[in-house]
């Protein structure tokens, strides 16, 4: 996850955010030398649910979505 420069991003420290460890900002590997972070977790919790309009998603998270995404289409096309 990282550039062997760092990441000149700003990181998320994902305190009280149920989608750090899909983002990026929470995973990337941190400069050691100089990081940037949010002063606060930039997260909105309603009802249970962590929106951020700062999210960066994973890899990971992108193809666990597609995958939901596609087990989906295909349930509702075997229930039509």
């Amino acid at each position: 996850m990282s550039n062997g420069w760092g990441n000149d991003i700003t990181m998320c420290n994902g305190i009280g955010c149920n989608l750090k460890f899909g983002c990026y900002r929470f995973k990337a590997i941190p400069n050691e030398h100089w990081q940037a972070y949010f002063t606060e977790t930039p997260v909105t919790n309603v009802g249970g649910v962590s929106l951020c309009e700062y999210f960066w998603p994973t890899e990971e998270f992108n193809k666990i979505n597609n995958d939901r995404k596609t087990d989906r289409g295909e349930l509702e096309q075997s229930s039509e």
